[in-house]
């Protein structure tokens, strides 16, 4: 069998250790119902409990973007993103009443929106001609975790208590980190080099002023406001709305991401064939148009079926996204733009399900379903107005 490349091969480390990241952000979405009736929560409050780890983790966005850029150290960052994914949960497990718990959910997000910068910087510059696969590549790890997580987490919890669920998820954490700290390097720098702090950032402000990153941003927020609401109310609508049991609750939550895990890496590939724009327009319309099908069907093989191809609509598109906003900005600025994306996307997501708990306690879960659609199809409206990107070389590209 002939060797995989070097790139290759940190690549599918990458696209795992995101893997492992969604493997605890999706997989705590399923243990939210059981902390709401533990702690007897409103809606609106479960709603909050997501919002504060959404916030939160908003902040760190744009910091760990420059810890990429200016200092380069993506392995580290990526490392200790794994293993304080791990630890956060340990602590959640503990929580001895609902204040701490809120702190402590509040902190896990940290984790998993720091990787993102350095694992996304790292796979377009280790795959420069085909950005649309590295990055849809580095989504299929995110789908892959996506869908085992409820499935597994949803099987766990009929045997086990919730807290004793995320104590055993300590151990992918702290294995990840091991694995990316042993075989994914961080790129060469010259000798004697240091970090110009100047020279980032006068790269900084040409990101942040970047009007067609600006307008990206926010197509990719509206998207990601629309996952947020579906990914914190479907479970609770199943559970609660429907009243499955948790592991067929945990099958038609996997429904939505397992499908994605074939559809991304062929919708980043086309992307890089036949254009970012078209490939956004159409998944972003086609996802708003599901999400009405969901409210009206309500349940039942129809309802299942809906589901399966939202996730093939929804979960693939979130690459082609950032591929578009990383070829508007400068080579040399990867960290920071993904950053900045992530921190714009966080900051409006988290405040979607509180929008949507307030909705579901007023009108009734089903409201989520609506919501989301209309989100989508603003999305899609916007992705149609973005012109073409025109990206400017870093100085390292000139000459």
């Amino acid at each position: 069998m002939p060797r995989l490349s070097r790139p290759y091969v940190e690549a599918g480390v990458i696209a795992l250790g995101h893997g492992v990241t969604h493997w605890y952000v999706n997989g705590f979405f399923l243990v939210v119902p059981f902390i709401t009736n533990e702690y007897a929560l409103s809606y609106t409050e479960a709603g909050l409990l997501v919002a504060y780890r959404t916030v939160l983790s908003a902040i760190f966005n744009l910091p760990s973007g420059a810890l990429v850029d200016w200092l380069g150290k993506r392995r580290l960052v990526m490392a200790v993103s794994a293993a304080w994914s791990g630890a956060m949960y340990g602590l959640v497990s503990v929580s001895p009443n609902y204040v701490i718990l809120q702190l402590t959910v509040a902190l896990i997000g940290i984790g998993n929106i720091t990787w993102h910068p350095a694992a996304m910087a790292t796979l377009v510059e280790r795959l420069p001609g085909r950005k649309g696969f590295a990055l849809a590549l580095h989504e299929f790890g995110a789908n892959l975790g996506d869908a085992l997580a409820p499935a597994a987490i949803g099987a766990l919890l009929v045997f086990l208590e919730w807290r004793e669920v995320l104590r055993l998820n300590l151990v992918p954490g702290l294995a990840l980190a091991l694995v990316v700290w042993l075989v994914v390097v961080d790129p060469p720098r010259p000798a004697g080099h240091r970090p110009d702090l100047s020279a980032y950032l006068v790269g900084l402000r040409a990101t942040v002023t970047n009007r067609l990153l600006l307008a990206t941003a926010a197509v990719s927020s509206l998207r990601t406001m629309s996952q947020n609401v579906i990914q914190t109310f479907l479970p609770l609508y199943l559970l609660s709305g429907l009243g499955l049991a948790a592991d067929a609750a945990g099958f038609h939550v996997a429904l939505l991401t397992l499908p994605a895990l074939v559809s991304g890496l062929i919708v980043g590939s086309l992307s890089d064939r036949l254009g970012r724009k078209p490939m956004m327009m159409c998944s972003l319309a086609l996802s708003g148009v599901l999400c009405v099908v969901l409210a009206l069907a309500q349940r039942g093989l129809p309802f299942a079926v809906a589901l399966a191809a939202l996730g093939l609509v929804l979960f693939s598109i979130r690459p082609v996204i950032f591929a578009f906003a990383m070829e508007a900005t400068s080579a040399t600025m990867g960290g920071t733009t993904v950053g900045l994306m992530f921190g714009l996307n966080t900051v409006l997501s988290g405040l979607s399900p509180v929008v949507a708990g307030l909705l579901a306690d007023r009108v009734g879960l089903l409201s989520a379903f609506y919501l989301s659609a209309g989100l989508l199809l603003a999305a899609a409206t916007g992705a149609a107005l973005l012109p073409a990107p025109r990206r400017k070389p870093a100085l390292s590209e000139v000459g």
